[in-house]
């Protein structure tokens, strides 16, 4: 096998070593391509977190992610070392980056500081929204984020990532970019990475100069950098409860502060899947209501039907096949589920809608959906439910922390009540709506404050004609007010 091994590969030079382990450069002679080998060797406890990443990790498919390509066992002199071969980024770690702007005098901006943080977040939401469990990577510091010779993130090295349902205990990490919890064998939770990211956002507006005291204290930042200091504080609480409870919304705050800052923030697409928690709860109409909120709002959309209901298709067909494999239904697009015999070609848009029936899928291996999204894309689980979510504890113990929770066929009086009993949910309310290509205000105020919440990006692009559509609103109630006290006035005359 040591032979064999080294037929296939050229070493060109080793890229980093530790005691157990050593990282190279190699290139596959036969296809004349670059690759990285970690071997490891000597220790049965590295051997297996070498495996146990492999097997996490190994079908992942993000453009951020480096691929596994195969794993080569008994190699060596001995035979008795492990070898994983993945995917080589051509470009240097965050810490050679900030190093080389930084070390003449110079320094980084805070738009080129958000852009980092929003696509390391960009890569994370995938993790940590993969296979409807997630993965907590568990190790983010600035070696292991890479930029390539495009300036784009790439996050490597998943020896300490967890599984993010697995409920278990963590007890490493690597000291100052760590939570407190993974040193006091807490359970692993996603407000973990949130910490590490903010730890890494404070290595590059310190320009690598982490102060190692307890606190972390901001003072000698310069002022330059003020627009992050509270994101950083708040990403780096020393209590997980207390810090921002999912990167989607650490992200956003990035986003935000790149809008102010004046620079440009390249465009992403949203996946948002929607799913009843039964039959019948109305999720395909909920999925065109939302439809035709966005197209009125010139926000790209398409909806891609996963319900399984055979009743959804007929009244696409009535209008036609177009020529990338979709069909227009009163003003939306629409892509139905040809279950692979047709291949869709749409161009790639804003958003796209998952009705999902009632039931969350797996999307990573949906090709339809992964080609029209843009290479950087958010994930977002929308259940419809009703006022029996709070009938039934079951349902209420298998609520997700990070899931979107549209309450439909619910009064305005139930409303607030379900809110106050489902404490840090993200609610919203769908009124009664007979018709979803109808115009209504109150699901518009509803879909305004989903567009705010979770898609800060396009609610960005479209807040000028909500702002006239609220000064409108104002000027119409103040008009009646007069009205009102005119007709009192010659009443008493």
């Amino acid at each position: 096998m040591y032979n064999e091994f080294y037929d296939r590969y050229e070493i060109i030079r080793e890229l980093s070593c530790s005691r157990h382990s050593k990282v190279y450069l190699v290139r596959h002679r036969i296809l004349d391509v670059y690759r990285v080998a970690k071997i490891f060797s000597g220790n049965q406890y590295e051997a297996d977190r070498l495996l146990k990443e492999a097997h996490l990790i190994k079908n992942l498919k993000h453009p951020h992610i480096p691929v596994i390509y195969d794993i080569e066992q008994n190699i060596g002199e001995d035979n008795s070392s492990i070898c994983i071969i993945e995917e080589y980024i051509d470009g240097k770690s965050l810490r050679q980056y900030v190093n080389d702007e930084t070390g003449a005098g110079g320094n980084l901006s805070v738009h080129e500081i958000c852009r980092i943080g929003v696509e390391l977040c960009c890569i994370l939401e995938y993790l940590h929204g993969f296979n409807g469990n997630g993965i907590l990577h568990m190790d983010i510091k600035p070696d292991n984020i890479m930029l390539d010779i495009n300036g784009k993130v790439k996050l490597i090295d998943f020896d300490n990532a967890v599984a993010g349902n697995a409920g278990v205990s963590v007890d490493s990490g690597s000291p100052l970019y760590a939570a407190p919890e993974q040193y006091s064998g807490e359970y692993a939770v996603t407000q973990s990475d949130v910490y590490s990211v903010g730890m890494v956002i404070l290595f590059m507006v310190s320009h690598g100069h982490i102060k190692t005291d307890k606190g972390h204290n901001l003072a000698g930042i310069p002022m330059r950098y003020s627009r992050l200091y509270h994101v950083i504080e708040k990403s780096i609480h020393h209590q997980w409860g207390l810090r921002y409870s999912s990167v989607t919304l650490l992200k956003n705050e990035l986003q935000g502060i790149m809008r102010r800052s004046g620079g440009t923030i390249e465009k992403h697409s949203y996946i948002v899947q929607v799913a009843g928690d039964k039959a019948g709860i109305g999720t395909t109409h909920t999925v065109m209501c939302m439809a035709h909120f966005f197209k009125k709002n010139g926000i790209s959309c398409v909806v891609v039907d996963r319900s399984g209901n055979r009743r959804v298709l007929p009244p696409f067909l009535k209008n036609g096949l177009m020529e990338d494999g979709s069909y227009i239904y009163k003003g939306i697009r629409i892509i139905p589920d040809y279950n692979g015999a047709i291949s869709v070609s749409v161009q790639k848009t804003d958003i796209i809608l998952v009705d999902s029936g009632h039931s969350m899928r797996k999307l990573e291996n949906d090709k339809d959906i992964m080609d029209i999204a843009v290479e950087n894309y958010a994930y977002i689980e929308v259940c419809v439910t009703g006022k029996h979510i709070c009938e039934e504890n079951k349902r209420l113990r298998r609520l997700k922390e990070d899931r979107v929770y549209m309450l439909n066929l619910v009064s305005a009086t139930q409303f607030y009540e379900l809110t106050d009993m489902l404490k840090g949910k993200k609610c919203y309310r769908e009124p009664c709506i007979y018709d979803w290509c109808e115009d209504n205000p109150i699901f518009d105020e509803t879909m305004n404050d989903f567009l705010q919440d979770n898609l800060s990006e396009l609610w960005e692009d479209c807040r000028p004609d909500r702002l006239k559509e609220c000064i409108g609103r104002l000027y119409e109630k103040i008009s009646s007010i007069r009205y009102f006290k005119g007709v009192k006035k010659k009443k008493s005359r």
